[in-house]
């Protein structure tokens, strides 16, 4: 779906981070009630804005989340049947997340009936998927913009996603369940939807691909105890399998 353009709304979560940031990069006069926003909020409590116009610098980069509902749990014999990609702006100096760049949501069918219980999770019956394609070109144009992808429980989206785009397997996978250290802040689960209801952020049609990538950045750009964004975490991972990389590279 296209991402919408800028209307007149007060802030409605001032502790949300680097609202300088996106004035900046979408054109906006700080100190206004303006704020790009996606419109129709996926579920209350929404608030990363959509950037209008990105004119992104050396200080912000581009990462995309994303996240699959499948016929069941195995990459190799089971399949998609909804996968959402956001492309996200963040700020490599506050670690904080900007804003919605860019986002694609799609079904598709699979080459078998969706299980029973698949359907109990998700609730994506067959006759929605009827005659549905992804648009792989819009999902291949929206990873080669990412400088990386996440996803929560990163391993399971991971396998699904490179085995129907492989140029996905050119990119480093950065998990927002094991890569932020929730364990260490207090919380008893890493679920997605636990946390979720831990920071009062309510969601109306969990398990399905938009609503829990939006759901998802929005947790991350909540600030922790310390006043630092959880996706700082993310940040210092993403940094630390860089130079393993480059290192591996050296001594290739």
């Amino acid at each position: 779906s296209a991402v919408g353009g800028c209307v007149t709304k007060p802030c409605l979560r001032p502790k949300f981070p680097g609202g300088k940031d996106i004035h900046r990069l979408c054109g906006i006069k700080p100190g206004t009630q303006k704020m790009c926003e996606v419109p129709g909020l996926p579920f209350p409590g929404f608030h990363l804005p959509t950037l209008k116009r990105y004119a992104g610098d050396d200080s912000i980069g581009l990462a995309g989340f994303i996240d699959v509902e499948t016929t069941g749990l195995n990459p190799h014999t089971d399949e998609i049947v909804e996968l959402a990609i956001v492309l996200f702006a963040f700020d490599r100096v506050k670690s904080s997340i900007v804003g919605v760049v860019d986002e694609y949501v799609g079904l598709r069918e699979p080459s078998r009936n969706i299980p029973p219980q698949a359907t109990r999770i998700h609730g994506i019956t067959d006759a929605d998927v009827a005659g549905q394609q992804l648009d792989g070109n819009k999902i291949k144009q929206l990873m080669q913009r990412a400088e990386f992808l996440v996803a929560h429980n990163a391993t399971f989206d991971q396998g699904f996603v490179t085995r129907l785009f492989p140029i996905s397997e050119l990119k480093l996978w950065l998990c927002s369940m094991r890569h932020v250290d929730w364990y260490g802040r207090g919380y008893g689960s890493r679920s997605l939807q636990a946390l979720l209801q831990a920071h009062g952020i309510q969601v109306t049609h969990a398990h399905r691909g938009e609503v829990d990538v939006k759901a998802a950045l929005t947790l991350l750009a909540q600030l922790d105890a310390s006043g630092t964004p959880y996706f700082a975490d993310l940040l210092r991972r993403y940094h630390a399998m860089q130079h393993l990389e480059a290192s591996r590279k050296t001594l290739a």
